[in-house]
């Protein structure tokens, strides 16, 4: 949402001009705290694909399994 649409927002200037989202869903905060982990879990298999042929290592397994915990809410 433009700057203008929202004029003496607080939240507008805190947010660089543009207001993303001023609320996230209890349901959906795991998930988009996970989302750097499971893109970089992403592209190291996306890399390994693209660069070898066999199984992939279990480190990047564990990065994947591990993104996938975090954004379920749970700890691994």
């Amino acid at each position: 949402m433009p700057a203008g649409a929202l004029q003496g927002s607080d939240a507008v200037d805190y947010y660089g001009g543009y207001l993303i989202c001023e609320s996230v869903a209890t349901c959906n905060r795991n998930i988009i705290a996970a989302a750097p982990d499971m893109l970089a879990a992403l592209r190291a298999v996306d890399l390994w694909i693209a660069h070898h042929d066999g199984e992939i290592p279990s480190r990047i397994l564990d990065q994947v399994s591990d993104a996938i915990v975090k954004a379920e809410g749970g700890e691994r």
